[in-house]
């Protein structure tokens, strides 16, 4: 460990002593992979730190700032989903039960940045090789969903049909987890939806779903921009995943494969909650 990671361990631990009131020098941690790729920490506090039941919450407030010191705030957005508080145990050393991409034994503060930078290495090494454009030989999932249990404020509220190669990047979007490409893609593809209003009746709507599908494939590996990686259908509109590569390019090739009599409005949401607001009207 550098002196300057040792200097900017203790400045964390300082700056969430001021500002929330706890000590947590001796906090320990255990990383897991949870769906979506996100990460799932375990922090083990000190019993001496450990606050009454009211005060938990604060004891949490005060972890979640002290990793996102440690980690730094984009490899905190990008990768950390739930982080619990438990007393640590009696041996800090204890080998836990964990997955393949856990950490075996608890980690000090100081280790946890390089320790997240091994998963995400790892978790990358697990994903395709070579951008999804250039992936044929694909593996497709169907999955159904009810609109009515979906809860107020997911996106694609009318989504009832999905087929997906990669269904774990879909479910992650649909269930409002927190979404970064880079979970996802070891290759620098940004994840975007395509969101398509056509004016046939829904039982009208799978021939213009498979010709468009057929037509934006098409367009966009033929320059290599990008890839169809899902396809739905909901109740209004037409949804299609797709991984893209050189976006300023594939929004011009996007332009082109919607503008068809057959569809009445056209638009691109990307699906990172960074670029959540950058909606791309492609059609209208």
């Amino acid at each position: 460990m550098t002196l300057e990671s040792v200097v900017s361990v203790n400045l964390a631990f300082a700056r969430v002593a001021e500002h929330f009131g706890k000590d947590l020098r001796g906090v320990r941690f255990r990383v897991g992979v949870g769906r979506g790729h996100l990460l799932e920490l375990v922090a083990y506090v000190p019993k001496a730190v450990l606050p009454s039941r009211a005060e938990w919450e604060a004891l949490e407030d005060a972890v979640e700032a002290l990793v996102e010191a440690l980690l730094g705030t984009m490899l905190f957005d990008r990768w950390v989903g739930e982080i619990a508080c438990v007393e640590s145990p009696k041996k800090p050393e204890l080998r836990l039960a964990s997955s393949e991409r856990s950490s075996p034994t608890l980690a000090p503060a100081h280790e946890l940045r390089d320790l997240v930078l091994s998963v995400e290495r790892d978790i990358h090494a697990g994903l395709p090789p070579t951008p999804w454009s250039e992936i044929k030989d694909r593996s497709w999932t169907l999955l159904e969903l009810d609109p009515e249990e979906r809860a107020e404020g997911c996106p694609q509220p009318d989504l009832v049909l999905v087929a997906t190669c990669y269904p774990e990047l879909v479910r992650c979007f649909l269930s409002g987890a927190p979404f970064d490409s880079a979970r996802f893609s070891a290759n620098s593809e940004r994840f975007a939806c395509l969101e398509v209003a056509v004016p046939q009746a829904f039982s009208e709507r799978t021939q213009v779903k498979d010709a468009l599908e057929a037509t934006l494939e098409t367009a966009l590996s033929l320059e290599r921009l990008g890839s169809v990686v899902g396809v739905g259908m909901g109740l209004r509109l037409l949804y299609f995943t797709l991984a893209v590569q050189h976006i300023e390019q594939a929004i011009a090739s996007l332009r082109r494969c919607v503008a068809t009599p057959n569809i009445s409005s056209a638009w691109l949401v990307w699906m990172d909650d960074a670029w959540a607001e950058d909606r791309v009207l492609l059609r209208d």
